[in-house]
């Protein structure tokens, strides 16, 4: 039976209808470690086992692919070009479906999951319409190989029934609290945000579309902003653990200086971008400004040393940079150790800023405002 032609661009349309899993990770080897961790509910882990038969069902059709253009006769390279396509789109879906697999079952994306039917369901439509009229209209008589697209349909959606049940949405607020950095304020899961990017556009969720929705599960409370990108329309998803040490939660940014009172969930990346941003400018002539300036920049100010500390942490006893390994979160340039990253650099940098810090809070108390006597750094 001669087949329909499709393009590369009707492959990325459906894709694009199917919505992907965008970004990248969790690691299958960073999926199994949480599952040895906290094992999720029996109807989660179904719909993992079931959704795992269609990655690896294109996988084995990607091998077969493989087999007859190597065995079939006809142009090499002819036969090279079209199994090269074939066995790229096939591998290509089939790690997309993994990858939102392991986000349903490690942070309850269960969306993501879905992903292989929304993409069956799209590309079948157009293909039983073709076959009505491939058999009924001109004739041709039903071949098994027809049977094929609307297997791979059935295989996709049979998790479905699993991640429905409500042990499975329960799993999401469970692993997201658990996945998600712990915090004592809404001002903490602020700092994180403003570090974090959009996966797509690479621009931070505006202050005024973070809307913290608090939930609840077996690991304790937190907070949780769901809600697409304003500039580009990708899904945002941050979850935020509710930290109860016994450390009251800041009244203000000063506050984040407390011994103890953030670290958890934030990598090198992160605290580079908050040190940064947030820095006392060298410019910053103190005698004129006005107060309101000088109390925004106080406060401010504050986050940045304590993210410039908090950075200077990260470096290993003996080293001499924050290691790769470690600069975790907003994107870092690899090359940027001395510039950025270095030990000698980073200890001069918290000098300079808690002294400029040191000089707004003189300058605010000179004036007869109300100061901490105690900054962080």
């Amino acid at each position: 039976m001669s087949q329909p032609r499709l393009t590369t661009n009707d492959w990325g349309k459906a894709l694009q209808a199917a919505r992907p899993p965008e970004g990248t990770g969790p690691s299958t080897a960073e999926v199994l470690r949480g599952l040895r961790e906290h094992r999720p509910p029996v109807p989660v882990l179904a719909a993992w086992v079931l959704g795992l038969l269609f990655p690896l069902a294109l996988v084995a059709i990607a091998v077969l692919v493989v087999v007859r253009e190597a065995t079939a006769d006809g142009n090499l390279a002819n036969r090279v070009v079209i199994g090269a396509l074939l066995v790229g789109v096939l591998l290509g879906v089939a790690g997309l479906s993994l990858r939102g697999l392991n986000r349903a079952v490690h942070v309850g994306d269960h969306d993501a999951a879905r992903f292989p039917a929304r993409l069956m369901t799209v590309v079948c439509v157009p293909v039983a319409l073709f076959l009505v009229f491939w058999v009924e209209g001109r004739g041709h008589d039903w071949e098994s190989s027809m049977v094929w697209p609307f297997a791979l349909l059935a295989l996709a959606w049979a998790p479905r029934p699993f991640s429905a049940q409500p042990a499975a949405r329960r799993w999401t607020a469970d692993a997201l609290l658990r996945r998600g950095p712990e915090v004592r304020s809404g001002l903490e899961a602020d700092l994180f945000m403003d570090a974090r990017v959009c996966a797509r556009c690479g621009n931070a969720l505006p202050g005024q579309a973070r809307r913290l929705e608090p939930v609840s599960g077996p690991v304790g409370e937190g907070w949780v902003v769901q809600t697409p990108c304003p500039t580009c329309a990708a899904p945002l998803l941050y979850a935020f653990r509710r930290r109860d040490d016994g450390v009251p939660a800041p009244d203000d940014p000063l506050a984040i200086g407390a011994p103890g009172s953030t670290g958890r969930g934030m990598g090198g990346g992160d605290w580079s971008h908050l040190a940064t941003v947030h820095a006392v400018p060298a410019d910053l002539d103190v005698a004129t400004a006005d107060t309101a300036t000088l109390r925004s920049w106080l406060a401010r100010g504050a986050v940045s040393v304590q993210a410039t500390g908090e950075l200077l942490a990260l470096v290993r006893p003996g080293g001499r940079a924050v290691p790769l390994s470690r600069r975790a979160g907003r994107p870092a340039p690899f090359s940027s150790d001395v510039a950025e990253f270095s030990r000698a650099g980073l200890k001069s940098r918290l000098t300079e800023r808690r002294a400029r810090l040191v000089a707004v809070r003189d300058e605010l108390a000179r004036r007869g405002e109300s100061v901490p006597a105690v900054l962080p750094g």
